[in-house]
């Protein structure tokens, strides 16, 4: 089987440990571009009923959800259930801070959360069903993909890494404290 770090695997290719590494990786930049347009959006005032604050936080959720649904539903070429995934996993966020479900009723950021490790934990859970897999193999699999990746990984990609984290971090301080 390829692994994360042979630039020509294809996608589909990768052990389902691997997929799923991949795939978050992919989602974490959907989850920030769902931040920066939920920001802009809310910024432009083009939807002025709406709470701008939870708009923006449920975004990142939403937007990562959808995109680890999306890469998975391919991985596994499951369109008819995966499709109805991305589309739940996609609203879940919204619904959840547009209802202030009672269990954090003034806490955005705890349902925000909530609702995230929800969607994860279910994503995670299909991906581990649909890869016929039994938890400790996958879990094992998994372990064996995050030691393999730390070995073999550069200090100028760690480096880089690190930078963009810091300056993505900012960012969304500095986004978030002018909402």
């Amino acid at each position: 089987m390829p692994t994360l770090s042979d630039t020509r695997a294809h996608f589909r290719e990768l052990s389902p440990a691997a997929a799923w590494r991949e795939a978050e990786r992919r989602a974490i930049v959907a989850g920030v571009v769902g931040f920066l347009l939920c920001a802009s959006l809310s910024a432009t005032g083009l939807l002025p009923n709406l709470a701008p604050s939870w708009l923006v936080l449920s975004g990142i959720p939403a937007f990562f959800l959808a995109y680890l649904a999306l890469s998975l539903t391919y991985y596994h070429r499951c369109w008819c259930a995966g499709s109805f995934l991305i589309v739940s996993l996609f609203v879940l966020p919204f619904i959840i801070n547009m209802l202030r479900i009672q269990a954090f009723p003034r806490s955005l950021l705890l349902r925000t959360a909530a609702s995230g490790l929800v969607g994860y934990a279910t994503l995670q859970a299909a991906h581990i069903k649909a890869s016929r897999h039994t938890l400790a193999e996958y879990f094992t699999d998994l372990q064996q993909v995050d030691q393999h990746e730390f070995t073999f990984k550069s200090e100028s990609s760690a480096i880089i890494f690190w930078m963009m984290l810091a300056v993505g971090a900012s960012l969304v301080v500095l986004l978030l404290s002018h909402c």
